[in-house]
């Protein structure tokens, strides 16, 4: 298996600032691109690599011991005993009501940006639109609600924003699976499986356009579980809530 592969996705369109560098890796399904500073002594992409497999495996091994974690929509008792991971994606899905697997795409990610941002200061770790984000510097994140116009749109982030996670879902490109029609759903969060899971939730409840100012409404009130902000889109409707500001591209 090839772990450091050419990707084909749309909207990795971005290059690396003066000073910073990336990578990508894949292992099966995971597939990565990491941005981190140039001068890193340590070797990135073996330590990326090494996480990526370490956040696999205990997801794997726990679908072995309990299946319905990994095909539940729905969310599942995850007991105390279970590793870290593992109780941090059951913990998101039940705050949001989906299966655990909704938040398996941000849990990757902040499960191997947590260890690259302690010899990296800026890193950010995307895994199929879904981020964490640990910067110095402020930053735009592109947003996507039209593939066709994937520069039109972006999320400002001042350097105390950091770290943050910021996680995608769509009905209508990509391979989420969704039981909503939203174009698009972005979830902003402190911890990556809250996003993973709470974007997921949120794209499902956008049937229609005149959906999507209720459901923006929705999600102001789990503010409190640690939702930060989220952005819309089905259609021409567009809904925005929390601490999102946009900026043009």
């Amino acid at each position: 298996m090839k772990n450091h592969v050419r990707s084909g996705r749309f909207y990795r369109r971005h290059s690396p600032r003066p000073g910073e560098r990336s990578f990508q890796v894949v292992i099966g399904q995971s597939d990565l691109w990491i941005t981190v500073r140039a001068d890193c002594a340590t070797d990135m992409e073996r330590l990326a690599l090494d996480r990526v497999r370490e956040a696999r495996t205990q997801i794997s091994n726990w679908v072995l011991l309990d299946p319905l974690f990994g095909t539940s929509l729905e969310p599942v008792s995850v007991p105390d005993h279970a590793p870290d991971l593992i109780r941090r994606m059951g913990r998101a899905a039940s705050l949001m009501g989906v299966g655990p697997m909704a938040a398996v795409a941000g849990t990757v990610a902040a499960y191997a940006a947590e260890t690259l941002s302690l010899e990296s200061p800026d890193c950010l770790v995307e895994n199929g639109g879904d981020s964490m984000l640990y910067s110095t510097c402020e930053r735009v994140v592109a947003l996507l609600p039209d593939p066709g116009r994937a520069d039109a749109l972006g999320l400002r982030l001042a350097p105390e924003a950091f770290p943050v996670s910021l996680c995608a879902s769509s009905a209508t490109f990509g391979h989420s699976l969704s039981f909503g029609r939203a174009d698009l759903a972005v979830a902003r969060a402190k911890d990556a499986c809250l996003a993973d899971a709470a974007a997921t939730a949120l794209c499902n409840m956008v049937s229609a356009p005149d959906d999507v100012g209720p459901v923006a409404g929705h999600a102001s009130t789990l503010a409190p579980v640690g939702l930060e902000g989220v952005f819309l889109k089905c259609g021409d409707a567009i809904g925005i809530w929390g601490d999102m500001e946009l900026a043009s591209l």
